[in-house]
């Protein structure tokens, strides 16, 4: 009986699907389009669909934070002619509309399908049935109005921190289903194989029952199929389903649903949805929990948007972001501010990445009426992924608590719903703290904490920049469940008023982990390294004796880290030449259960020690690079007598001039400049002080101008800050000049800046070459000032920098973010302890280094 039925299903009807636009911006169809106002306006034409017009040569760009008195307020009217088949009469069939900005008004062969829409980020769908001539062609006509008439959705969508653009901007496609069929349904699916299933179905159902089966991704049928017959209301049907694997962020293994609506020996209508087995709990006062385990969440908040074409995107880009933020070892995502595509929250499914999914709302939400019928839209969309963890109701005072309700009616899972910025029932998810409040309320506090934003990313300020110091409280907390990095990516848009330039509107778009094009700043790495789930007790290089034995910690959840694989390799690094030999090297790592300790063993030849440096990498089960850690073999002095003993190349006095102590301690200071027989100048200097500084070091002037690019040995290639010192590993780097000024320019990675561990560096210039050899401890060198961004208001992320060009330092400054001044970011933001003695968090206050200058007609 059970083959028999299957064999009906194989043959029963589906939903059919049909778009009328193209799927994302890189498929769009042409419609025909009416503008009523700014740019293009006046006239019929034709816009692809989907898109923002805007980004098109239509209306105007606003910004959330423009005044209503400033903006067009356009519309745009879509015309467009398509036809249906004659067998889909007696069929129903609906309109959908993945998102729309704002207010949509739709008519099918000239009568209005439905009430207006209003509320711009939600799929939306109407009964046309009635409407269409089936067998023949169809009008469809569509009115958008970027600012709504409902004044709780302007403030709501086009008032807020962020840009507020117009037109259909997701897919528009038809559904046909039978008359008597399945409208939706719903699942909920534990981790130990039970399973709830409601499904809504409409017609003449009498006399039917609704048969479901789980199915693995293979193709085998899991378990035995359940079924419950229809009656008034929803079906419900449920079961246990053995055998099954859960999922989660580090396994996301997923199966497909799919339910049968039959009558007699009839399949009338066969639908099916992909979903993963997992249990989510929030337990008060303790934390939340994932399949029995506490989790904490590594995450970032992010915007649905692309440069060239706003908050049109597609699969290619949603798939982009989906595996950058799984590359920054991040494992989860908030959807700020508003629901993302549909195939976001797929990628987030297959990839494994716990998802907030939210209710647009920031600063002011939406009235109770058109609220309702926005968190039904949201939930009928999203509630089978099993990526979606929670529902935020809004964000920082956008909330209306009377649509806390609406989220069970319809989500079956009855997750938590979550006011982002606020100390709620059972969480407070309190943005920006600084570290000091963090730390205190996590030793007094009593709620579950998890900032849904913090470390704002403002220019090159937060993000990696006081994480590490955060995430060390963050992660050692009972009552920590993580928090979510402001933001994903920088807001830049394609201006196509101003000759295609990029715009962030000033510091309110420049946020970004990554460039508008997904460029990759230098938090990118330090984010990666510090939440990588394999963390290495690496020293800053490898100590003498060494048995190739090195602690390793795993910070998985769920994982062991005998399912990751390790590599390892010996290189010799000659400067300026690179890499002249690698020798690989074997690596043991035995079984540590997540949450606990072990040892990395390195079998190492007896000559390991004449190499220059040790790289060990580290990869998770599905064989993607979670870490990497490079240990320089030999320390900076050992290797700078040797490259100064070993160069014969003829040099001349470098161009440089005005060699100081840095800061206001020269009074206190012993500098010594000589000039070697080698032809070297030899700058040695010490600093008789004990206290805090910005700077210390030496600085000298050196003419910009001239400079084309820089080659070095010590870490890179990104700059760093003293609070945001990982994310850069030892070896030789190269790099070419730039002035990119951090969230406004995108030319990565930065030139200027401070650079750390240094041990050689060749700058290259018009004229010549001037070669730096450090000969010390962790030296860093400057390399001139970053430029400042146009227009900008915060100070904070700016750090500060020593007089001069060029300098070599013991120690540097930190940086802020957008809120917060550096100090307020943990211990490492505050200024370095200068020390003439080896103690724990003290700089060293002396230093040498050689220079010498390679003319080019050299």
């Amino acid at each position: 009986c059970f083959a028999m039925f299957l064999a009906l299903a194989l043959q029963a009807r589906e939903t059919e699907i049909r778009y009328l636009s193209g799927k994302g911006c890189g498929d769009a169809v042409k419609w025909d389009f009416y503008c009523t106002a700014g740019r293009g306006s006046g006239v019929w034409t034709t816009i692809p669909v989907p898109s923002n017009w805007e980004l098109q040569g239509f209306g105007q760009y606003t910004y959330g934070h423009m005044p209503l008195a400033e903006r067009l307020g356009e519309s745009g009217i879509y015309r467009h002619t398509f036809s249906v088949p004659a067998s889909w009469k007696g069929s129903r069939v609906e309109i959908v509309f993945g998102g729309s900005m704002t207010d949509t008004r739709v008519n099918i062969n000239g009568k209005s399908a439905r009430a207006v829409h209003r509320g711009g980020y939600y799929e939306f769908r109407y009964d046309i049935s009635k409407l269409l001539r089936y067998g023949s062609s169809n009008r469809l006509e569509v009115r958008v109005d970027k600012l709504s008439s409902e004044g709780s959705v302007v403030k709501a969508e086009s008032l807020a921190d962020f840009w507020a653009f117009g037109g259909i901007f997701r897919p528009v496609w038809l559904e046909c289903r039978p008359s008597t069929g399945i409208t939706s349904f719903a699942v909920d699916a534990k981790a130990d194989g039970t399973i709830r299933v409601q499904a809504d179905v409409s017609g003449k159902v009498k006399g039917c029952s609704v048969t479901a089966r789980v199915i693995s991704l293979k193709g085998d049928v899991c378990g035995e199929a359940f079924a419950a017959s229809c009656g008034e209301g929803p079906v419900e049907l449920q079961s246990v389903i053995k055998g099954i694997e859960a999922w989660s962020s580090e396994s996301p293994k997923l199966y497909t649903i799919e339910l049968c609506l039959c009558r007699g020996g009839e399949v009338l209508h066969r639908v099916s949805e992909r979903f993963g087995f997992r249990t989510i709990e929030l337990r008060p006062s303790d934390g939340i929990y994932l399949n029995g385990e506490k989790i904490r969440f590594k995450g970032v908040d992010r915007h649905s948007f692309w440069p060239s074409s706003g908050r049109t995107l597609s699969d290619a880009i949603n798939l982009a972001d989906a595996l950058l933020i799984k590359e920054m070892n991040m494992n989860a995502v908030r959807c700020s501010h508003y629901p993302p595509d549909r195939a976001f929250l797929d990628y987030c499914d297959s990839l494994g990445i716990y998802v907030i999914d939210e209710l647009t709302g920031w600063q002011d939400a939406y009235d109770t009426a058109v609220g309702t019928e926005l968190v039904r839209e949201l939930v009928l969309r999203d509630r089978n992924h099993p990526s979606v963890l929670l529902w935020a109701n809004g964000n920082e005072g956008g909330f209306n608590f009377n649509l806390k309700p609406e989220y069970p009616r319809w989500d079956i899972q009855g997750r938590e719903v979550i006011h982002p910025w606020l100390e709620d029932e059972q969480v407070n998810t309190f943005h920006y703290p600084s570290w000091n409040s963090m730390r205190e309320y996590l030793a007094k506090g009593r709620k579950v904490w998890f900032p849904t934003e913090f470390n704002h990313g403002l220019y090159d300020g937060g993000h990696g920049a006081g994480l590490e110091d955060y995430w060390n409280i963050m992660k050692n907390s009972p009552l920590c469940a993580g928090g979510f990095l402001w933001d994903f990516s920088d807001q830049g848009v394609v201006r196509t008023d101003l000759d295609g330039a990029l715009d962030t509107d000033g510091n309110h778009g420049a946020d970004g982990i990554l460039g508008p094009y997904r460029q990759k700043e230098g938090s990118f790495y330090a984010i990666r390294d510090i939440w990588s789930p394999v963390q290495l007790d690496a020293p800053a290089f490898v100590p003498s004796p060494f048995d190739g034995t090195l602690r390793i910690v795993n910070e998985y959840t769920f994982t062991d880290l005998s399912e990751c694989s390790f590599t390892a390799s010996l290189k010799r690094i000659p400067f300026p030449c690179g890499v002249t030999e690698e020798d690989s090297v074997k690596v043991s790592v035995p079984c540590i259960a997540p949450g606990c300790a072990g040892k990395l063993k390195l079998d190492l030849p007896e000559d390991f020690c004449t190499y220059d440096m040790l790289e060990i990498k580290a990869s998770d089960p599905a064989h993607m690079q979670i870490a990497a850690w490079t240990l320089p073999l030999k320390r900076a002095s050992e290797y700078a007598a040797k490259l100064i003993a070993d160069d014969s190349s003829k040099g001349a006095k470098p161009p440089v001039s005005n060699i100081r102590m840095v800061g206001s301690y020269g009074k206190n200071a012993v500098l010594d400049i000589n000039t070697l027989p080698s032809g070297w100048t030899e700058v040695q200097w010490n600093l008789d002080y004990k206290g805090f500084v910005d700077n210390a070091g030496i600085s000298f002037d050196f003419p910009e101008q001239e400079v084309l690019s820089v080659r070095w040995l010590g870490n890179g290639p990104y700059r760093v800050w003293r609070n945001r010192m990982r994310g850069v590993s030892f070896g030789l780097w190269e790099k070419q000049y730039n002035d990119t000024a951090t969230g406004e320019s995108w030319d990565y990675p930065e030139f200027k800046g401070y650079h750390s561990n240094m041990y050689a560096a060749d700058i290259l210039t018009r004229k010549g070459t001037l070669r730096i050899v450090f000969s010390g401890d962790d030296l860093f060198l400057r390399l001139f000032t970053p430029a400042k961004q146009r227009g900008r208001n915060n100070d904070n992320t700016l750090g500060t920098f020593p007089d001069g060009q060029i300098s070599v330092l013991n120690a540097i400054s930190a940086v802020g973010t957008k809120f917060k001044k550096a100090v307020d970011t943990g211990p490492d933001g505050g200024r370095a302890y200068l020390e003439n003695a080896d103690k724990r968090n003290a700089s060293s206050a002396s230093g040498k280094c050689y220079m010498k200058f390679i003319p080019s007609s050299i």
